[in-house]
């Protein structure tokens, strides 16, 4: 009778799965795992449920869990490959995601992710040869043309990206990926009005994934913006940044990162209040001290991000959150109280722990041979200033300045993954009091406790490319080297996972110096809260 209502509870949690009703699935699991807490199919069962509502942690513990009981088993190995990729352990991934498709060469969701694993190792040609097996194998040919394009346009071959990409159209006419893809080389190549065309008899097909729709949102808001049709371009911004929020949806358990506005006004006055011996630590470290590109988004980190890594002694690691784990495995807080009460009572052996994990950790990442100069970029360690200068009181700091309403305005304008950190960028006005938030988090820093500091300024490089950063590289002790200048050659060999990646492969643009000026009664709110900041900063007013 108990294997019975086991195989019942099997068949439940299948149909289920088939008709797409997850939370009744994991119930039938739950179910199964109580009959046997070892069930293989119980694991599974939990681990797709968990999988699907984006718990990757509790989704791997149950495909692990499953993997103990049975071997060699592609589906399961692919599922384990999806979460290990999803949590960042890339190397796993691919070892998971290689045995599925050996076990079973048809398993095109597992070439699909396997590509993409490539992709975020930076390895791109093998992305390609993987992106090639998956579009023989119905019903993935669309998206796999679709991948090819995107790296195709990566690299700069637009001719072979466009080409793929319409492959893609052909598996997939009405299909999000394959219209995205193809909206996109046409946008690279100024034809505006064939993405509206493509792009607005499709977007509202139940069908379309909502980061597809995000991006095809986005990519007819830069062509009505290039036609210069402010007001239908900002709409469809708005529609884009909406699209993006219901593709990642926040847990409330992360607000607890302390990105939230309120939290850096509370944490900038906190600094401002606290007495400058706050950051006198009394313990020796390396000379040097670590290096973080910091600034708000879309100011140009993602850029001297790419340029700098083209120099043949610098690795850049991007947006890792390394320095977060280690803190956060060490029982830290980023609430502002707690942290600021913890930087308060930090001993030299607990900064020393915090210490030798980021270094770790940063140097997995920044690979081998190791280069006399690793730089930490990310734009939102803004708010990690505090910490950084008690951990590290000879940290370098390479602040990267823009207008600060071009730099709003390019944020709220680009698609980004959704987190704690760029929720707010998403709405004009929030990513204005971001800015004000984040950057009073800096400057109360920089008054209160002087830091290693050098100013990269993107207006300044748009009118004097090695001049602006031969300042940079002088900070940093080294020397001009031509391989920066053709730094879009070594970026398509990189991964940049970050909103700016179409940009940084592009030739820089005059016209991205005072955009927020067509977009001044849009701004009208937010211009108030960034004036002072511009002032600050030397930018001309809006007069």
């Amino acid at each position: 009778m108990e294997t019975m209502s086991r195989e019942a509870l099997i068949r439940e949690a299948r149909d289920h799965f088939g008709a797409q009703r997850l939370t009744e699935a994991e119930a039938a699991a739950d179910r199964i795992l109580q009959l046997e807490p070892a069930d293989f199919d119980g694991h599974y069962f939990k681990g797709f449920a968990r999988m699907f509502a984006n718990d990757a942690v509790r989704a791997l513990h149950h495909f692990d869990c499953a993997a103990v009981v049975t071997t060699g088993h592609p589906f399961l190995e692919g599922a384990r490959g999806r979460v290990l990729r999803t949590l960042g352990r890339l190397e796993e991934a691919r070892e998971c995601l290689e045995r599925a498709v050996s076990m079973n060469a048809d398993f095109g969701d597992a070439w699909m992710q396997l590509g993409e694993t490539y992709v975020d190792l930076a390895e791109f040609a093998l992305a390609e040869r993987v992106f090639k097996k998956a579009s023989v194998i119905a019903p993935f040919q669309g998206a796999a043309f679709a991948r090819l394009s995107a790296l195709r346009e990566k690299a700069g071959d637009l001719e072979t990206a466009r080409s793929a990409a319409r492959k893609a159209v052909e598996h997939m006419p009405d299909g999000g990926v394959s219209n995205v893809a193809l909206a996109s080389i046409l946008q690279d190549a100024g034809e505006h009005d064939e993405v509206i065309a493509r792009i607005a008899p499709r977007i509202d097909q139940p069908d379309w994934s909502e980061i597809d729709r995000a991006e095809g949102y986005g990519l007819m808001a830069e062509a009505h913006e290039a036609k210069g049709e402010i007001d239908q371009a900002y709409a469809l911004f708005e529609k884009a940044n909406a699209a993006a929020n219901r593709a990642f949806p926040v847990e409330t358990e992360e607000q607890t990162h302390g990105f939230g506005v309120q939290d850096l006004r509370t944490l900038a006055d906190a600094v401002a209040e606290a007495p400058g011996e706050l950051w006198q630590a009394d313990d020796a470290e390396a000379p040097g001290g670590p290096v973080f590109i910091v600034g708000f988004a879309r100011s140009g980190t993602t850029l001297l991000d790419q340029i700098l890594a083209a120099h043949p002694d610098i690795a850049v690691v991007e947006e890792s959150g390394s320095l977060e784990r280690s803190w956060l495995d060490n029982e830290g807080s980023f609430a502002p109280d707690a942290l600021m009460a913890r930087i308060a009572t930090l001993t030299n052996a607990e900064r020393e722990a915090v210490r030798s994990d980021y270094a770790k950790a940063l140097g997995k990442l920044a690979g081998e041979p190791p280069k006399p100069i690793v730089i930490d970029r990310y734009a939102m360690l803004l708010a990690r200033a505090p910490l950084i200068r008690a951990l590290w009181p000879n940290a370098r700091f390479i602040f990267a300045q823009r207008d600060p309403r071009d730099a709003v305005l390019s944020a709220f304008q680009r698609r980004f993954a959704m987190t704690p950190a760029t929720r707010a960028l998403s709405d004009i006005n929030a990513a204005a009091a971001f800015y004000d938030a984040s950057m009073s988090v800096f400057q109360n820093l920089l008054e209160k406790a002087p830091c290693r500091l050098h100013t990269f300024n993107y207006e300044n490089f748009l009118d004097d490319f090695e001049g602006e950063l031969t300042g940079v590289l002088s900070f940093l002790g080294l020397h001009w080297n031509e391989r920066m200048r053709e730094y879009r050659k070594f970026s398509a060999a990189r991964p940049v996972r970050t909103a700016s990646a179409r940009q940084v492969i592009k030739p820089i643009y005059e016209s991205s110096r005072g955009r927020w000026r067509a977009y001044e009664k849009q701004m009208a709110n937010a211009l108030p809260v960034l004036a002072p900041w511009a002032e600050r900063f030397g930018y001309e007013s809006g007069a």
